[in-house]
């Protein structure tokens, strides 16, 4: 029934409201302006270095509006747009080094949100997720006081967005889903973040501080253990009244889906999704939580049995990573002498799946609607492998999974498959209303058409997995050497990280393609 009253709604609006076509002419001037500009920055990144790359077929043009990023074609067509669109000229200063070029891309944009006004105002300005994409970004560069800031700022957000009354949240949510169903432009409100997102957020302000010496690693890590589990039961509350939801729809709807059409391109990832049994699976905050304990041990032994239970958990939640089980093997059965320091390494290996846009032709009594949606697909890395090696060359071990950032998002969205769904079915409603709207006013319908998009932000600087490795290393070792390899065994990059000599150590690095950006931490609390 609410499928139809958008319907009546849609009709009504665009016959009643007297619309000027010489304002839609100048919007969509605006927006195309603004498209060709974006467009501009990523062609300068994308200009050859080297008459290799020079000679490479030409890419294909496509409709810059419909099938920028994705070349390949099938019955479903699937390309960057929005936000995943805009974000490509910062993943391509991420694989060629330049972390100073994002920062400098991002400051440009942001003094202009923080001039003036209260503090909290000025958070909410900036918004969710730049804070995010922020944090990973000055953690990569090895600014931990910024990464820390950035990431609280994220998380004051959420709390701001918790404050907010309830009328306040119900005339907002109701404007903006109204607009969102006219126009089609998912990207309207403000980003919620995804509840595995949240739980991130908080893994990385844990590394922040373990790369500051700062026992808050802990405390945060704490947070991160419950924030996850309170994420789960709403993912799965919201799950349940949206298959509800969905059955009412179908029932009242006279338009049947064929998911066949759209299905395959969702089902082909099922293989990394089922690698994980829940998006909210993520062992990295345990992992933290047994890393504090282990350091912490070295004081005092008794620690020892705290630690260990941190890291079974961790194992619990993804059986399969040979991290946790070596680092839990050696807490049981090895004492480590005075002599020994204690390395724990972690590194953030490639980008996590980014969100595009599958659209196809739905056929709906004889007339075909196109149909858009928002789909994860994987990102390919040049990574095969990371090792640990000594200065003069010697293999110390070989860095292993704790969390797989990459199949926890792939799963989130094969458990979406109802929101998906029922997507589909106001996506139908919406294009017939609009059909039926731009009979009387056709400029209205192209522009709809040419605006109209899903919401396709994420996190994108998020890494596809986390992987790690507990070193038991000599205490006049104050030099190592991080390296990864490509699939045929080529070295991609070498990175030598200094050791604070007289502390125990933590490492954390960011692997992305040809490039390290590696940072030890300063002394820890327990020294």
């Amino acid at each position: 029934m609410q499928v139809f009253k958008l319907i009546m709604f849609l009709s009504v609006v665009f016959h009643s409201v007297q619309v000027s076509a010489n304002f839609f002419e100048k919007l969509d001037k605006g927006i195309k302006k603004f498209g060709e500009d974006v467009q501009k920055v990523s062609d300068a990144l994308d200009t050859p270095k080297n008459n290799a790359q020079q000679n490479k077929p030409a890419r294909k043009e496509v409709n810059q509006n419909h099938r920028e990023g994705n070349d390949s074609k099938n019955e479903n067509n699937i390309y960057y747009s929005g936000y995943s669109r805009a974000f490509k000229p910062v993943k391509a200063l991420y694989s060629t080094g330049n972390l100073q070029g994002i920062d400098s891309f991002y400051r440009s944009r942001e003094e202009r949100l923080l001039d003036g006004g209260a503090i909290w105002s000025s958070v909410e300005k900036v918004g969710l997720l730049r804070w995010m994409e922020r944090g990973t970004l000055y953690l990569d560069q090895g600014n931990k006081d910024d990464a820390i800031r950035s990431l609280a700022n994220a998380e004051m957000v959420l709390e701001l967005r918790s404050d907010d009354s309830e009328l306040e949240e119900l005339a907002e949510d109701g404007f903006i889903t109204l607009l969102e169903s006219v126009t089609g432009m998912e990207e309207f409100s403000k980003y919620p973040g995804e509840g595995f997102e949240k739980v991130l957020m908080l893994n990385y302000k844990s590394i922040a501080y373990l790369l500051n010496g700062d026992r808050k690693a802990y405390n945060v890590t704490r947070r991160a253990i419950d924030w996850q589990d309170i994420e789960r039961r709403k993912f799965d509350a919201k799950l349940r009244a949206a298959n509800q939801k969905l059955e009412k729809e179908r029932e009242e709807s006279s338009n049947s889906q064929d998911e066949g059409q759209w299905a395959s391109s969702y089902n082909k990832y099922d293989k990394i999704a089922n690698q994980v049994s829940s998006a909210y699976v993520n062992p990295f905050g345990y992992y933290v939580a047994g890393m504090v304990q282990d350091f912490e041990s070295r004081k005092d032994g008794s620690l020892r049995a705290n630690a260990r239970i941190s890291y079974e958990k961790a194992l619990g939640l993804n059986p399969n990573s040979e991290a946790i089980e070596k680092a839990l093997s050696d807490i049981k059965n090895r004492k480590l002498d005075n002599n020994i320091r204690l390395l724990h390494v972690v590194v953030a290996n490639g980008f996590a799946p980014e969100r595009k846009v599958l659209e196809y032709g739905f056929d709906s009594k004889g007339r075909t609607v196109p149909i858009k949606l928002p789909i994860y697909e994987p990102v390919e890395s040049k990574v095969k492998r990371i090792e640990l090696k000594s200065i003069s060359g010697k293999h110390i071990t070989t860095l292993t999974q704790i969390a797989n950032i990459e199949a926890i998002t792939m799963r989130h969205q094969k458990d979406s498959a109802a929101f998906r769904n029922l997507k589909v079915l106001l996506s139908v409603a919406r294009a017939i209303g609009v059909n039926t709207a731009t009979k009387k006013i056709p400029i209205l319908g192209e522009w709809l058409n040419s605006v109209a998009t899903p919401d396709t932000r994420s996190w994108m600087s998020l890494p596809a997995e986390m992987l790690g490795a507990r070193v038991r290393l000599l205490k006049r070792v104050n030099k190592i050497r991080i390296v990864s390899y490509d699939q045929h065994n080529r070295v991609l990059s070498d990175k030598v990280i200094n050791l604070d000599d007289g502390s125990d150590n933590f490492v954390y690095a960011r692997s992305v393609d040809d490039h390290i950006y590696a940072n030890s931490s300063r002394k820890l609390w327990t020294f």
